[in-house]
Parts: structure tokens; sequence; C-alpha cells
């Protein structure tokens, strides 16, 4: 099951994080990709959730739900948790403790909204909850859904070792974006006051 902070914090690995990546490797042992697509696609189908990656330069994913507090809550924690999730999965990546095996199928498998589900939602009354995402998240979704995934040795050895070495690699990542995040705040802050004075 994908991991989720209902406050969005990204924290260095706790033990469901680790329990996560030993799922990984007992998926690969039964003959199974370490991020089985299925379970991201029951995922989308539970929370009605959409990838729309039609645009070469922007990706989104859209979600229906009730017009209602806790449930936009809901899509705000279930988000958090897929960007969590994909972020483990570029350091992963990125540093070669997995890899991609390609399924030779170039059709995209993405869960489709056709006319006779969104109109039922309608019906339900549902409201669509459209969110702009990153590049590492539209990445992960193609990844997962036309690839398998499969554990490298240094997976498996890292795991014996309580995962000290990703732990880091993880918290440089967090670091990385947080650091990004502030600069771009200070950029618009400093922009806000010279157009101000101005």
């Amino acid at each position: 099951m994908l991991f989720a902070n209902s406050k969005g914090h990204m924290k260095a690995f706790n033990e469901n994080k680790k329990k996560y990546i030993t799922k990984m490797i007992e998926n690969c042992k039964n003959c199974q990709s370490a991020f089985p697509k299925d379970d991201l696609y029951s995922i989308f189908v539970k929370h009605r959730i959409f990838f729309d990656d039609s645009n070469e330069k922007e990706s989104y994913i859209f979600f229906y739900c009730e017009e209602n507090e806790f449930a936009l809550k809901e899509v705000e924690k279930i988000y958090k948790g897929l960007e969590k999730t994909a972020l483990l999965f570029r350091v992963l990546k990125d540093n070669q403790y997995i890899y991609l095996i390609n399924s030779g199928n170039n059709k995209q498998i993405y869960p489709i909204p056709d006319n006779s589900i969104i109109n039922c939602y309608k019906k339900e009354g549902l409201i669509r909850v459209d969110r702009k995402i990153n590049e590492y998240l539209a990445e992960f979704f193609r990844d997962c859904f036309n690839n398998s995934v499969g554990i490298t040795p240094k997976l498996i050895n890292l795991s014996n070792k309580d995962f000290k070495t990703i732990e880091d690699l993880f918290v440089e990542e967090q670091r990385k974006r947080t650091k990004w995040t502030v600069v771009g705040t200070l950029v618009k802050v400093f922009s806000a006051i010279l157009k101000f004075l101005g």
C-alpha cells in the first residue's frame, strides 16, 4: 500500500517506508514487478484518479470526489502520498537500486475515464479536482504503468544494513527540493516588493 503522511511532511525513511521497500524485494522474489502496476491501477480506480499525459510540456492528475471539506482533504492526503512514493522511486532509480524492464508494449495503459464513467460521477454529485504535477511524479506514473520494475543486488545488500545509505540519499533529495522551494518564494517576494515600489 502506498504510504502517506497527512501533514505532507517529507521525512527520512521510517519503518513503514522500510517495510515498503522490503515488500518490493519480496515482489521480485515472487517473479513480480517491484512496483506492480496492478497495485497502482487499483489505487487510481479506488480513489477515482486519472492521469492526463496528453500535453508534452505539462502533465495533470484529476480526482472525482464529493464537494466537502473532508473529501478535499482526503484528495490532498492521497496526492501527498503519491508524491512521496514518486520521490522514493526516483531516489532508488537514479542510484541504480531499481531498474525498468520494458514490457514491449508502447501503448499507454493509464486509467482513462470514458463518458459513461464521467456521467455516473456527475449523477452522484461528484466534482472534478485537477492538479498539475511535477515531472518526477509524471515520470513515476509512466514508468510503473508501462514497465515492470526490477531490483538490483545493491538494494538487497542495503536492506540487510537497515537502509542507512538510502536514508541519506532520501534526505539529500528532500533538502534539494526544499532549497529550490525557498529560492522560488524569495524571488516572488522580491518581485512583489519591486513592483510595489515601482
